[in-house]
């Protein structure tokens, strides 16, 4: 488990055009002109796509408002160009496009040697490959520190042997265009030889190997491995984690092995020498990516800390297996495709969500475990869609199997205690003729452990391993099978040579909406309740199905693979760099402030040149470019709401922003201000750079907000962010009808999300989390609250809370929720969901709500319905498992007031609670070697009570269901009306503010706090 707090129509099934895939289709990469000088205006001019048509009476607009804008140098903004300026810092020039020897070595020798000047003295840590094809006979490495022996000893050394002090550790590589811009394995396809033991590890050379780096942004590139490399981006932790990684807009073709790879364990002699095993890859994002004839997996996160990878957008075509965090293939499922297992790697149960992807040709599987997968299309597999193991969330995919394919297998637990969940919700699953579409399937493991009284009267130790079936939930599902569920023993799969369609179908019965028994056989009674849990004490299984809404026997039809999203387009805009200084000065301070500002008021008067139905005008959405460095403001830089505006630095990490004059001041003297104030309407994308509102150790006195934006409450005003990264809460108050779309948000700090509750406003819009780490939220006003892929682990906070008396919906999505403490440090008795007192639908849906106790210390259940609530606290939890730690090994550590059960790890429903609410598929874990009297199914009568009614289950599972909340669109529609709000927000770091950082979205009118 992560080890850390904080890590920086819906039933249509219609797919939308855009699809996903990662294909390199755009213009752009063009020649540019004009150079800027630091204190004046200049275009950017570059080759510009031809924009979408556009109706007759609507403006000019690219298909996604997300732009890339290269000025004419890239070193005018502080980047590095592989192609000239080496001899500044002693490195040759790269020779693109040049395929003999001694141009590939200086080719070669160019990029590692600005690899190993990232971040040192000067240098900037943003490198720029140009168009061209850049051919490479050795892995390119990225790493902070390296390891050199000499007189027998050994000893860490920053690379490049620079001063690296002042580095952050971020990265940020790019190149023009993926479809332009290529670098080609032109090396040995022998493996590695700087493995530890190449004896017992065959390991092929890397094109990138990269070690510590973070935050990392690499994109617009390709990387063809010319089927010798092994792999293409080879990500480890070591010696400290790995977080923020960001990979975009790329191509990784023609690999040995794995596309991108996260912490497998040490191979080569450097990671040896450093010894630690504990760091982890998290926190990664890939994006538009295109993978293409990978030998085994397109991407593989390897250890069980290699968690929160979110693959969004992506293709993969003709690879073995698509997504998969185990190296061992997958050999579980007799006649199916196997995969040869890798020589090296975890096998481990690193977590990720997939998300608007495209799946071709796998030869073995499309996913292989993960915990999610969403909007994605998958045709021409030779194994299934999905092969999963632990409790899994699919909406809104469409399959088309190929013939004697099963496009969904699970294999359920491996004793009676752990029955893993599936949630099949919205898919459209297309087999041949009348094949099955669904597995729940185990086999008898023989494992041996100790007897206890959780695992039910036994005769032998190992004596306890079951026949277990996956519980399964499918909702509103389409399948053109009249039959779509199979089921086998392990004893019939084990005989199977076959195809394992050769296991027979079944319907459920058409008028069950909950059905109770073996899967196809005869349902039992459930005499009124809304749970489909364990028969009895003994805890030997039921298996469940809950069916629900599913089309049977539907038309089949031959939909093709959605088309790829486009690589964002070159636009040519016109930028200030305006002239500051570094200078801790109140007088610098001052200055800074002055050319900010005045930089913002100059772009603004320029824009009122460009028409108002033309985009592309190089004065609309114009650049204030902020270079490395840190600079110091006396005075809130205020952002007109009338002006199209970008801010853009070359990295979240190479930038600080600190609102102090550099005076010695006392804090009650420190204004309580923001470094940025955007005015309604705000019309403003801010991107790779970081806010800061501490002053230095000198006067270490938080103020003001980081950023302070006035939002118009229209339902056509947006909020969009993309790894933000917040060392402190979020403050948005009375969000009413905008959309709030906050992907791979990280956060540990409160945060406080309210609607327009009480004003008699609308609450149409959302606020949606897709992916990232929020914790202790809380939501009222009416709001509705997504949560989608998130995993979290804290000490002293719960996750979501609604106040008694007030109201808020709720949707919580394959997520990992350990808060209140991570064994043991700081716990205390929280609540995850806090809900009821409120008026809400809550549903909790193939999520893992985790209690870690310790000795004397108890924490309270995931879900607390007390006597107090009323029938408008409606609490849904479907498909969910809780893993609880001991209580400290023994009975005798319990506090003497303790009175409740041990482990409250799920759901305590107290007598008298007029709550109605189901949990249907809760699945407990409990710690083998407890012995005691007691058990955390103490309270089993209370949670498997109440009933399970359709206008219930569609009213909960709304939020769930709306096309809105499904998942993010890869494409941000572009918005028209002036009067809307349209705020971008991307690679963005905030810390140092009040409360560590307050980030506020108001109301227009209303007064941030």
């Amino acid at each position: 488990m992560k080890a850390r707090a904080v890590a920086l129509s819906a039933a249509s099934m219609a797919l939308v055009s855009y699809g996903c895939g990662g294909g390199s289709d755009s213009a752009g990469g063009g020649t540019k002109t004009n150079a800027a000088s630091p204190s004046s205006s200049a275009s950017a001019t570059s080759s510009v796509p031809a924009p979408d048509a556009s109706t007759a009476s609507g403006p000019v607009l690219p298909a996604d408002e997300r732009e890339v804008t290269f000025p004419t140098s890239m070193t005018d903004w502080g980047w590095m160009d592989v192609t000239q300026g080496g001899a500044a810092m002693g490195c040759p020039d790269a020779l693109p496009n040049a395929q003999d020897a001694a141009s590939v070595t200086q080719t070669t020798t160019a990029i590692q040697c600005r690899l190993n000047g990232l971040g040192i003295g000067s240098n900037p840590g943003a490198l720029f490959f140009p168009a061209g094809t850049y051919f490479i006979n050795q892995a390119l490495s990225l790493t902070q520190f390296h390891y050199v022996t000499a007189d027998g000893g050994t000893s860490l050394v920053p690379w490049g042997d620079g001063d690296r002090s002042q580095w952050t550790g971020e990265a940020h590589i790019s190149g023009a265009d993926p479809a332009t811009t290529k670098i080609v394995w032109a090396g040995s396809c022998d493996p590695d030889p700087n493995v530890a033991d190449p004896a017992h590890v065959t390991k092929y050379n890397d094109i990138f190997y990269i070690d510590g780096v973070t935050p990392l942004i690499m994109e617009r590139l390709t990387l063809d491995g010319q089927s010798c490399a092994g792999d293409g981006i080879d990500m480890v932790s070591k010696p400290g984690n790995m977080s923020g990684v960001s990979i975009n807009e790329m191509t990784i073709e023609n690999l040995k092995e794995v596309g991108i790879v996260g912490d497998r364990p040490n191979i080569t002699k450097d990671e040896v020498a450093e010894g630690d095993t504990t760091g982890m890859v998290s926190e990664v994002t890939i994006t538009n990516v295109s993978f293409a004839r990978i030998g085994y997996a397109g991407v593989m996160p390897d250890a069980a800390n290699a968690v929160d990878w979110w693959i969004r957008d992506s293709s993969f075509d003709d690879c073995a297996i698509g997504v998969t965090n185990a190296n061992n293939g997958n050999g579980i499922f007799p006649g199916m495709p196997q995969a040869t297992p890798l020589p090296w790697g975890n096998g481990g149960i690193g977590g990720f969500e997939i998300d608007s992807c495209v799946f071709e040709d796998s030869r073995v599987a499309d996913i292989i475990g993960g915990t999610s997968v969403r909007n994605s299309f998958s045709i021409a597999s030779h194994g299934p869609f999905l092969e999963v193991w632990n409790a899994f969330f699919a909406q809104g995919n469409t399959v088309v199997a190929s013939k004697g394919v099963m496009p969904v297998v699970t294999w359920g637990g491996t004793s009676g205690l752990d029955v893993d969940q599936i949630v099949l919700l919205q898919n459209q699953i297309i087999t041949a003729d009348d094949d099955p579409a669904v597995l729940t399937w185990t086999k008898t493991w023989g494992l041996v452990y100790p007897l206890n009284s959780y695992q039910g009267a036994s005769a032998a130790a190992g004596d306890l391993w079951n026949e277990t079936y996956s519980n399964l939930a499918s909702i509103d599902n389409r399948y053109t099978s009249t039959k779509p569920f199979s089921t086998a023993t392990g004893a019939e799969a084990a005989g199977d040579t076959a195809q394992l369609t050769d296991q027979p179908g079944w319907a459920p019965d058409a008028g069950t909406l909950l059905q109770c028994g073996p899967l196809g056989g005869t349902a039992t009674s459930v005499d009124g309740r809304s749970y489909c849990a364990f028969a009895g004490p003994d805890l030997q299984p039921v298996y469940n199905l809950l069916t629900f809404d599913d089309q049977l026997g539907v038309a089949r039809t031959a939909p093709t693979p959605p088309s790829s999203p486009p690589v964002r387009p070159i636009v040519n805009r016109s930028y200030l760099l305006p002239a500051l200084t570094q200078a801790n000065t109140p007088d610098g301070a001052a200055a800074n402030t002055t050319a900010l500002q005045s930089a913002v008021d100059t772009l603004a008067a320029k824009q009122a040149s460009c028409a108002a139905e033309d985009y592309l005008c190089p004065d609309r959405w114009s650049i204030v470019f902020i270079p490395s460095g840190i600079f110091y403001v006396s005075a809130p830089i205020e952002i007109p709401g009338s002006v199209q505006l970008q801010i853009v630095g070359t990295g979240e990490s190479n930038l600080a922003w600190l609102p102090w004059d550099g005076s010695d001041t006392d804090a009650g003297a420190l204004p309580s201000t923001p470094v940025l104030r955007l005015h309604a309407p705000a019309h403003v994308a801010i991107r790779d750079l970081a806010l800061f509102g501490e002053p230095d150790i000198h006067n270490p006195y938080p103020q003001g907000e980081g950023l302070v934006a006035e939002v118009s409450d229209l339902p056509t005003s947006r909020v969009f962010s993309d790894a933000l990264r917040l060392w402190g809460g979020l403050d948005v108050s009375g969000i009413g009808d905008a959309v709030f779309d906050m992907r791979d948000l990280g956060t540990g700090a409160p945060m406080t999300i309210s609607g327009n509750g009480g004003t008699g406003g609308s609450n149409a819009g959302f606020f949606a989390f897709f992916g990232g780490n929020p914790t202790n939220v809380t939501v009222g006003g009416g709001a509705n609250l997504m949560i989608q892929d998130t995993w979290y682990e804290g000490n002293q906070s719960g996750f979501v809370g609604c106040a008694s008396g007030d109201s808020a919906n709720i949707t919580v999505e394959s997520s990992n929720i350990t808060p209140g403490g991570w064994h043991g440090v700081f716990a205390t008795p929280q609540t995850t969901f806090d809900v009821g007192g409120c008026t809400t639908r809550t549903a909790i849906i193939a999520s893992n709500l985790s209690r870690d106790g310790w000795t004397t210390l108890a924490p309270s259940a995931s879900i607390v319905l007390p006597a107090t609530a009323t029938a408008s606290t409606q609490v849904f939890s479907l498909g969910n498992t809780s893993i609880n730690s001991t209580y400290g090994g023994s009975e005798d550590d319990l506090p003497a007031s303790f009175t409740g059960s041990l482990d409250q790890g799920y759901l305590s429903v107290a007598p008298g609670s007029q709550a109605r609410y189901a949990d249907v598929f809760g699945t407990f874990f409990q710690t083998l070697a407890d012995t005691g009297s007691k058990s955390d199914r103490a309270d089993l009568a209370a949670r498997a009570s109440g009933t399970l009614e359709a206008d219930f289950l569609r009213s909960t599972l709304a939020q769930a269901m709306d096309a809105r909340q499904m998942s993010p669109a890869r494409l941000l529609p572009p918005i028209t009306d002036p009067a809307s709000t349209d705020i971008r927000i991307e690679h963005v770091w905030a810390a140092g503010t009040k409360n560590n950082l307050d980030m506020q979205f108001v109301r227009p009118g209303a007064v941030a706090q």
